[in-house]
């Protein structure tokens, strides 16, 4: 699995940096339906690195939990780090990077730091790969072993719920207020700040509420 991610985490470099390609964008003909068009852009634009990108948390956790560590247990605060790099993030582009930088000089930046995060993933993966292949198997089956079903589906199903309001929110202001994109930046901070909270080592709220 570590090996492979290797090979995942460096595909993305391929087609950086971010941009709208020629032949991305002539598939904006009008031929097919708009939300088609624009997800076929998306996908021969950004849809790979942002793909490898959202994997990229929860197999670090995992690798993180077979690594013997003190805090490896309960490696979910990890999470909450992750989203709160992502909020701060989101602070900074507007006020900061937005008004600092074009757009080409933004695409540059990003994927030098994909390429740093690449490489870094890679350097994470070198001590699961010395792992012992029989304390691995031990470790995951012991940890599905715990885990039903029934009750994976209802995490899935659950995690439908903010997802929906997000997206429902979204829409309404684009719609119906004014698409300008600092409106979105509300409701997107209220999403990533109850990541940090849930996964915090010390979550502020119980988790039964």
């Amino acid at each position: 699995q570590a090996m492979l991610q290797i090979v995942v985490v460096f595909l993305p470099l391929a087609v950086l940096p971010i941009r709208i390609r020629e032949s991305a964008a002539t598939a904006l003909d009008g031929s097919r339906a708009p939300a088609l068009e624009l997800l076929v852009v998306l996908m021969t634009s950004v849809g790979l690195p942002f793909f490898v990108l959202s994997t990229t948390a929860p197999l670090l956790q995992k690798w993180f939990s077979q690594l013997g560590h003190p805090s490896g247990e309960d490696p979910y605060f990890l999470y909450g780090a992750s989203n709160l790099g992502s909020l701060l993030a989101l602070a900074a582009y507007p006020a900061v990077i937005e008004p600092r930088l074009g757009l080409s000089s933004q695409s540059g930046f990003w994927m030098w730091g994909y390429g740093a995060l690449a490489l870094m993933v890679m350097t994470c993966a070198i001590p699961v790969i010395r792992a012992t292949a029989t304390a691995t198997a031990t470790a995951t089956a012991t940890a599905t072993a715990t885990i039903s079903g029934a009750r994976r589906l209802r995490w899935v199903a659950l995690s439908f719920v903010p997802s929906s309001f997000l997206l429902g929110i979204t829409t309404y202001i684009t719609t119906d207020l004014a698409p300008i994109p600092l409106f979105w930046l509300i409701p997107l901070a209220v999403y990533l700040l109850t990541f940090i909270l849930v996964f915090a080592k010390k979550p502020p709220i119980p988790h039964r509420w």
